[in-house]
């Protein structure tokens, strides 16, 4: 529980420590990465296939701003929990949420920052 009173959570009244400290966040339960997103497919494409077939895989987000900042969040194993096919303007749609799941070699997710800022973490 006290978890959620960190530095810079607040003060019961702004700027006053004398006040007592606020709570900044209260978590509950377990957690759990899910990992949603909608792609598109022509009809008879291999991915779709593959997607239809439940087949697992790694899935990697890449953000990148330039070339000395960005973020690859990596999850080393997914499956598919739900894949909800439809039709956007006669290409096939699929709304898809992914599961991560323990690979034994990996883990199960990886995350690199890129930054032009040296010792940022430190």
């Amino acid at each position: 529980m006290d978890a959620g009173f960190y530095p810079g959570s607040g003060f019961q009244t702004s700027g006053d420590a004398t006040t007592g400290a606020i709570r900044g966040r209260l978590e509950f339960g377990n957690r759990a990465g899910a990992l949603k997103f909608v792609a598109r497919f022509d009809h008879n494409s291999t991915e779709l296939t593959l997607l239809k077939a439940q087949t697992t895989g790694t899935a990697v987000i890449h953000l990148q701003f330039d070339a000395n900042n960005s973020l690859d969040i990596t999850w080393q194993k997914v499956a598919f929990a739900t894949a909800e096919v439809g039709e956007t303007d006669t290409i096939v749609t699929v709304a898809v949420e992914a599961t991560p799941i323990y690979d034994t070699t990996n883990g199960i997710i990886t995350a690199v920052a890129r930054c032009n800022v040296d010792a940022i973490c430190q």
